[in-house]
C-alpha cells in the first residue's frame, strides 16, 4: 500500500505523543512494518514538509529504510499547475494532493481535512488508470491499509528514490 498523507495529519501518524497519533497509528505501523510507503513529491508538498522539523526527521528515517517513494516534482508541479487553471474554488487548496495522487496513481490519502474531502474526490480529476482516492481520516479507517491498494509505485523496484535530505538542501 502506498499513502499519500496530507501535512495537515503528518504529526499525528508520525508523532507518537500527538493527541490524535491513536487515530493514525495503523497508517504508520504499516509503514514501518507493513508493505506501506509513504508518497511525496512536489514543490508545495516539500515546502509544508520542510516547516515540519520535527516530521521531517522520521521522514528522512523512513527514506532511509526505504519506507518512502517520492515522485517526480516537475511532474507534480505541472499536473498541480493544470488543476489549478481548470478548477478554481475559494475553498480548495489541495490540488497538490490530487496532483501527487495522480502522478503517483496511489490509491489512498490521509488526512484531517473533512473540508477537503468532496474536492479531493471529485471524477473529473481522475480519468484513465487513475483511480479517485480512498481517504483515511480515523482508525476505522484502518480497513483501508490492505496489499490491493499498492500501486505499482509502490511495489519493489531497483531504482532508488532521491535523496529527501538534498531535495530539501540538508
Amino acid at each position: 500500500m502506498c499513502i499519500v498523507v496530507d501535512i495537515n495529519c503528518l504529526p499525528a501518524v508520525l508523532n507518537k505523543k500527538n493527541a490524535a497519533h491513536a487515530e493514525f497509528k495503523p497508517v504508520l505501523d504499516w509503514i514501518q512494518e507493513g508493505r506501506g510507503k509513504l508518497v511525496y513529491g512536489g514543490s508545495k508538498y516539500k515546502e509544508e514538509l520542510g516547516r515540519l522539523k520535527r516530521c521531517l526527521g522520521t521522514v528522512i528515517i523512513l527514506e532511509n529504510k526505504r519506507r518512502t517513494v517520492h515522485v517526480p516534482d516537475q511532474e507534480v508541479d505541472d499536473k498541480q499547475n493544470k488543476i489549478d487553471k481548470s478548477f478554481v474554488h475559494s475553498r480548495f487548496n489541495d490540488s497538490h494532493l490530487v496532483a501527487i495522487i495522480i502522478v503517483s496513481k496511489c490509491r489512498l490519502l490521509c488526512s484531517q481535512d473533512k473540508n477537503s474531502f468532496p474536492f479531493i474526490k471529485r471524477n473529473e480529476f481522475y480519468a484513465g488508470n487513475v483511480n479517485r482516492p480512498k481517504i483515511y481520516s480515523t482508525r476505522k479507517n484502518a480497513k483501508l491499509l490492505i496489499d490491493e491498494n499498492i500501486a505499482d509505485i509502490c511495489k519493489p523496484c531497483k531504482k532508488a528514490n532521491k535523496s529527501l535530505m538534498s531535495e530539501l538542501g540538508l
